[in-house]
């Protein structure tokens, strides 16, 4: 059996390798997303400030003070609980702050760094605010430190088996009244699963932003890939109760209705939301063409076919050889299952070919009607 620690250090060779790459080729990655453009004096600032903010935000949600009750309710007798927090801090600030500085760095390398002294200056001063602003939490209450305990074992377990759209936000209460009595049902339903997660919308507004930053930031790239991207990861969230309908046998047996129906009406709402999202970020400068419109019909079918996956299938690991490495390949098709669609889609819509627009419609297409999910019994 392999010692883990080979392991740990073989994955951590491949992550140093992988990460000198950008630094490494520098001029290879400035012809990809530049190409002859110059990007502006900005770029690296605004780069900047967007890691910073990103990485402010995850320590201020506290989730680095958890606690197992049961080590709270045994072995808290010694005062280390604070010691105990204070250290995981560190080590949590440490990590966010480390990835806004290799992206600092990786920036400057392909973009410049117009003000290198004023930059260095900036992620001083907000690595040591958000470090004060998150220290509170090392001093949170037992309920706090449950509760965080709780959610921590549900992010682990939903990663470990493979699962992570398990973390969609649930939904919460509708301020609209008989919002499921009438017709049209199915529209009800998703309109209303859209409504009870509007607390995802900053999120959906915050990849705006970002796929606008983007499209100046690398001029070279096509736009439909920012769309496409962005528009997926502000679908995501709305589409959780889609994701419950799927999980959920009685509520699958409650709403009725064929699987197309469903899978078809959800993926028309989504698509009249990423229009309104899409609209935004044509707003904000982001150029639409023929296949950024389609890159959000294929986004809106690909956030249907991720929601609407069978439960992994551990029996199929489909183990093959990958450069001599091992590769559990029937899982990570598995687990692919609706990003590749995606990412298919858009690799194809940058070729250019004449038949990438009508392979990707039926791509779309067959993902959101062509293949049946299991209907619960």
């Amino acid at each position: 059996m392999i010692d883990d620690r080979v392991t740990v250090w073989l994955c951590a060779l491949l992550g140093v390798g992988f990460l000198s790459v950008p630094v490494t080729h520098v001029q290879e990655l400035r012809a990809q997303f530049l190409g002859a453009g110059a990007p502006p004096h900005w770029a690296g600032a605004a780069v900047l400030a967007v890691s910073v903010l990103l990485a402010g935000w995850s320590l201020v949600r506290k989730r680095f003070a958890w606690a197992d009750p049961a080590w709270l309710t045994w072995s808290d007798f010694d005062g280390s609980r604070t010691r105990v927090l204070y250290h995981r801090l560190l080590r949590v600030w440490a990590a966010r702050f480390a990835v806004v500085a290799y992206l600092t760095v990786v920036v400057g390398l392909l973009l410049g760094m117009s003000w290198p002294v004023a930059q260095a200056s900036v992620f001083v001063l907000a690595a040591g605010a958000a470090l004060v602003v998150a220290w509170p939490g090392v001093h949170s209450g037992r309920a706090d430190l449950v509760r965080r305990f709780r959610e921590r074992m549900v992010r682990r377990t939903a990663w470990a088996f493979l699962d992570p759209w398990a973390l969609l936000p649930s939904g919460r209460a509708v301020a609209w009244r008989a919002v499921l009595s009438g017709r049209l049902l199915v529209v009800r339903f998703v309109v209303a699963g859209m409504l009870a997660r509007g607390r995802s919308l900053p999120v959906a507004l915050a990849l705006v932003a970002v796929a606008a930053l983007a499209h100046v930031l690398f001029p070279a790239v096509d736009p439909a890939w920012w769309l496409g991207l962005g528009a997926y990861g502000a679908g995501m969230p709305f589409a959780g109760g889609l994701a419950a309908l799927t999980r959920s046998r009685g509520l699958r047996r409650w709403v009725g209705h064929s699987d197309r129906e469903i899978r078809v009406t959800a993926a028309v709402v989504l698509m009249l939301f990423m229009a309104a999202w899409a609209g935004l970020a044509v707003a904000l400068g982001v150029s639409l063409t023929g296949h950024g419109a389609l890159a959000l019909v294929v986004a809106a079918a690909a956030v249907v076919r991720t929601v609407t996956r069978s439960g992994m299938d551990f029996g199929n690991l489909g183990v093959t050889s990958v450069a001599g490495i091992l590769m559990p390949v029937g899982l990570l098709v598995q687990t692919l299952h609706g990003p590749d669609l995606l990412v298919i889609c858009l690799l194809l819509l940058g070729t250019g070919a004449l038949l990438a627009v009508p392979v990707s419609l039926a791509l779309s297409a067959a993902a959101t009607i062509g293949f049946r999910t299991p209907r619960p019994g």
